[in-house]
């Protein structure tokens, strides 16, 4: 009886003669290996990414870098603002604001001189007589006071700042009219050596002197708030100086008919005197003295314009 070889021990052999021949042949010069993963694939398998930190606050890099300066609060009516090389120019266009001047560096600094414009005054023209207030010569003792009316139109007016905005020297350029409206129907006469007035022989609607000042104030202003002007109480005192430019007078007749003269009519070229401000915000009223008399000397009575009004400021 023949003996059966065992079939597990040849299973075996078989195993490791093909493995064998596989060594064999990756060993073969000619087969290149096989390329090896990236480093940075290799060192993400083995280490995960790490988050960069900040640095400590001893680094040397945060002691080299000062913190930037923190930039100045804005004024509270920004205004209007404008850059001029390397600094900026804020330029307040309401009267409550001062207008200040904000450097490269941050510093806010008031500026010198400030500006307004185009501002009103609206009063009443009275007179002095003989050191008595309210008395006038004829015709102008009984005038319409509604119609008798002053206007200031202040092209502009600037406060030269002198402490801090507290006080201040202001001045401007301004033109003035001065209308005398007439009650009874009188009609001034142009191109008298003496003032000289008579009676319309038809009755008059309207009758009125007007001149014109070209005038320049100089006065001393206080403010009590010059940050802002809306909730500041001032007062201003100074002299008032003017030249006239022009004078006219003007009738209107029951029929609508309409006459215009124009003359001297014997007024004094100049007007000057003594003025005063007080207000407080928006609300202002002035009061005008001339020392000056309103006919040139030995030309007409004598008498010194008085105006009290009101003084309105933009905002």
């Amino acid at each position: 009886m023949k003996r059966s070889i065992p079939q597990f021990p040849l299973v075996i052999l078989l195993a490791l003669m093909v493995q064998g021949s596989a060594l064999t042949l990756s060993a073969q010069p000619g087969t290149p290996p096989p390329p090896a993963p990236p480093a940075a694939e290799a060192a993400d398998a083995i280490d995960p990414p790490v988050a960069p930190q900040a640095p400590a606050p001893d680094s040397p890099d945060l002691r080299e870098a000062p913190p930037a300066p923190e930039a100045p609060p804005a004024p509270e009516n920004p205004g209007l603002r404008m850059r001029f090389g390397d600094g900026e120019t804020t330029i307040a266009l309401r009267g409550d604001d001062e207008a200040y001047t904000i450097t490269a560096d941050g510093t806010k600094k008031r500026k010198p001189v400030r500006t307004e414009w185009a501002m009103l005054d609206l009063g009443v023209n009275l007179f002095v007589t003989n050191d008595a207030f309210g008395q006038a010569p004829a015709p102008f003792d009984d005038l319409r006071g509604g119609r008798s009316l002053n206007l200031d139109m202040h092209l502009f007016r600037q406060k030269l700042n002198i402490i801090k905005g507290v006080l201040n020297l202001e001045y401007g350029l301004t033109f003035s009219w001065y209308n005398y409206a007439f009650q009874n129907d009188v009609v001034v006469a142009p191109g008298e050596d003496m003032f000289a007035f008579a009676e319309s022989p038809d009755p008059l609607r309207k009758s009125k002197l007007s001149m014109t000042y070209l005038t320049v104030p100089l006065l001393v202003n206080i403010e009590t708030n010059p940050d802002h002007l809306n909730r500041s109480f001032r007062i201003s005192a100074g002299v008032t100086g003017g030249y006239r430019i022009a004078s006219r007078t003007k009738t209107k007749t029951e029929e609508k008919r309409k006459v215009k003269q124009r003359d001297d009519f014997n007024l004094n070229d100049f007007r000057y005197g003594p003025m005063v401000r007080i207000g407080y915000g928006w609300f202002n009223i002035y009061g005008q003295y001339a020392l000056s008399e309103l006919f040139a000397e030995g030309e007409g009575p004598v008498t010194q314009p008085v105006t009290i009004g009101l003084a309105l400021r933009p905002f």
